[in-house]
């Protein structure tokens, strides 16, 4: 059972729907620490950019999850909007985390600009930006 819910007034449907599974999936493969997916989602570019600032490189960002130093529980997708051209998809949500990163636990809401690129049919991650 997922432990991520959405939370949107819109029904999205053809692209923006797939874009928006993709990421609800991808949360759930951050919570199970499923590394096969997360490798997967997340394009060789990707880069997170944390709510300090601080960019962080697919690589790092999947050592912090499977590593133990990012923990996430819960999640809840809050009014995505989604715009698609030209096989690039550009999501603005507020994600709320029940998690515990880097020593501090708690329910965190971060307000996030990820882009996606659909590549050989699949819609990959390129960057996750929760400075904004």
């Amino acid at each position: 059972m997922s432990k991520v819910t959405i939370e949107s007034k819109k029904a999205f449907e053809g692209e923006e729907k797939a874009v928006l599974e993709e990421f609800k999936k991808h949360l759930d493969d951050l919570i199970e620490k499923n590394k096969t997916n997360i490798e997967a989602f997340l394009a060789p570019s990707f880069v997170l950019i944390h709510k300090d600032g601080k960019s962080q490189p697919r690589e790092g960002f999947i050592q912090d999850v499977i590593g133990g130093a990012l923990n996430y529980f819960k999640a809840r997708i809050i009014d995505p909007s989604i715009e698609i051209e030209n096989n690039v998809a550009i999501m603005k949500v507020d994600v709320e985390f029940d998690c515990l990163v880097y020593g501090n636990k708690g329910v965190f809401t971060l307000k996030c600009v990820n882009k996606f690129e659909k590549i050989n049919n699949n819609w990959l991650f390129i960057n996750w930006n929760t400075n904004n």
